[in-house]
């Protein structure tokens, strides 16, 4: 079965491959019959069923209501007509009165905007102008508070330089009372050490001398020690002891003397050899010692001696450290006062300097508030002037709103202002000179 169906596969792919144009043809003319055929079944159903007639009577009788309808309307719009033309006559002679009235009106009118723009244009100037004399006003005021201000700075700064001037004086006569008990202090040290280092020289002194006796003992001691010998020195007491007439003495005694107390007195002379070199022994151990300990003594001294000097030389040292630290201070110290009094007096000089300049400023900020205030009299009064012109007009023209902030003064302006103000009152001055001098 496997290979029935193998086989039916292979039939079937090469038949598909070997299909051409009319195998599809065939089934789109067949779609596109069927397509016709249900168009042609909607029509007849449509004809069928549909009912043409009734529908066109149906639309005859509305279209025949909305003729009547019409018609009426028609008739009501040409008694309308009728009778805007008589109100379009009646307003057309009214029209023509009012064309009359409106030109007076508009003559009127540009006689008052004329007016009205001049004040208008005054108004602005003097705006403008109170705007410069409000800022002048304020640059005034600003100039007083600082000029209260340097002047309150001035005095306090003053007074900070002279009690720090004072503090400074007081300062330098406390630093030259310490100075100078610190000298009273080094002399004192410095006499103590001298004492110290004449106490240390004689010191030494003796010491050197005791030393020379130590060492020539010792070499007088090493000198006796070295002739002695152990030997030699039981040998030539041996010697000298047969050599004595106690030796001799002893060998001569007869026997018939001899008894227990006579022996042990022999014995006793037989043996003081022995004893006096033990002593001689027991002293030469306690020469070494005692030279050993004359040694170690003098080791010390001179031990002393040098931790005596490393002291006088640090101590020599650490005066002139003093010494040099204590004028190096004193000269900072009289060197920060000086530069103190030079900077106070700068100090002084700049802030009289500053103080005279803000005078003269102010001077010449008084003189030209006088100007503009004179200069503001004469433009409230054109104001009021033309005011009092715009009231006398027959319509009331609404003015634009004013700005809700300030515009910012342009100094340009502000010093073309002054200039105006000072040439005016340059102006008014000389023809007052003049009659005063006639």
């Amino acid at each position: 079965m496997d290979r029935n169906s193998y086989s039916r596969t292979g039939i079937h792919v090469s038949s598909s491959n070997h299909r051409g144009c009319w195998y599809y043809l065939k089934y789109f003319f067949l779609f596109v019959s069927l397509i016709q055929f249900l168009i042609i079944l909607g029509l007849v159903l449509f004809m069928v069923y549909g009912n043409a007639h009734a529908g066109t009577e149906a639309h005859l009788q509305v279209t025949e209501k909305r003729a009547d309808s019409l018609s009426v309307q028609l008739l009501s719009l040409g008694a309308l007509n009728v009778n805007l033309s008589k109100e379009l006559n009646i307003t057309t002679r009214s029209r023509e009165a009012i064309m009359q009235l409106l030109v007076g009106s508009r003559r009127d009118l540009d006689r008052i905007n004329s007016s009205y723009r001049q004040c208008q244009v005054e108004q602005i100037q003097n705006q403008n102008n109170m705007r410069y004399v409000i800022a002048i006003l304020k640059s005034e005021e600003l100039c007083r508070h600082k000029l209260a201000e340097v002047s309150k700075n001035y005095t306090a700064q003053v007074q900070t330089l002279e009690e720090k001037a004072k503090a400074a004086q007081v300062q330098q006569e406390a630093l030259k009372m310490t100075c100078n008990k610190d000298k009273e202090v080094l002399i004192a040290a410095k006499a103590a050490v001298e004492a110290q280092i004449k106490a240390c020289n004689e010191e030494k002194i003796r010491n050197f001398g005791e030393y020379q006796l130590v060492v020539s003992e010792l070499q007088r001691v090493r000198d006796l020690c070295v002739g002695l010998d152990k030997e030699k020195l039981i040998s030539k007491l041996e010697q000298v002891w047969r050599e004595s007439l106690l030796y001799k003495s002893l060998d001569s005694i007869p026997f018939i003397y001899l008894n227990t107390e006579v022996e042990k007195t022999i014995h006793r002379c037989r043996e003081l050899p022995r004893v006096i070199l033990e002593k001689s022994e027991n002293l030469a151990r306690e020469l070494k010692i005692s030279t050993e300990q004359v040694v170690r003594e003098n080791t010390d001294l001179k031990r002393q001696k040098e931790t005596s000097e490393k002291n006088l030389a640090a101590c020599r040292v650490e005066k002139e450290k003093v010494t040099k630290e204590t004028q190096e201070r004193v000269q900072k110290i009289h060197e920060d006062c000086i530069k103190q009094s030079r900077l106070a007096l700068e100090e002084k000089a700049t802030l009289q300097k500053e103080k005279e300049a803000l005078a003269k400023e102010l001077e010449e900020k008084k003189k030209e508030l006088i100007l503009v205030k004179g200069q503001l009299d004469i433009n409230k009064s054109t104001l009021e002037t033309c005011i009092r012109t715009k009231a006398q007009g027959t319509l009331s023209i609404p003015r634009p709103p004013g700005p809700v902030n300030p515009a910012p003064i342009d100094p340009a302006g502000l010093e073309e202002f002054k200039k105006k103000l000072l040439d005016t009152y340059q102006k008014v001055s000389i023809p007052s000179g003049n009659s005063a001098s006639g």
